[in-house]
């Protein structure tokens, strides 16, 4: 895997979650005209969004240090144990820094 090239970074860098996560407004409650379950109803939406916003964000700087990984020659080695990580583990989980081994391991 050492000297992978450009067409791991394409893979990586073409990733649905590259793209930047626009900045959203909080959910705003209209305290006079809903009743409680609605404004429960949309606590309950904006703490989905923020959750997803911050795996979003999780998944853009895994996909970086991929990135990075791929600069230094690092990328396809485990980070654990430094043994080659299996080409179909990278095509499945491309900014995996774990062999399957070291993985289970936790």
């Amino acid at each position: 895997m050492r000297g992978v090239g450009n067409c791991w970074r394409f893979a990586i860098s073409s990733s649905p979650m590259m793209r930047r996560p626009r900045k959203r407004a909080p959910v705003t409650l209209d305290q006079e005209s809903v009743g409680r379950l609605s404004r429960i109803d949309a606590m309950q939406v904006q703490a989905m969004a923020l959750a997803a916003q911050r795996h979003r964000q999780a998944e853009c700087s895994r996909i970086d240090a991929a990135l990075m990984r791929i600069d230094s020659g690092d990328y396809g080695w485990c980070v654990r144990c430094g043994e080659e990580i299996e080409a179909k583990r990278l095509d499945r989980a491309p900014a995996t820094t774990m062999c399957l081994a070291c993985a289970k391991e936790g």
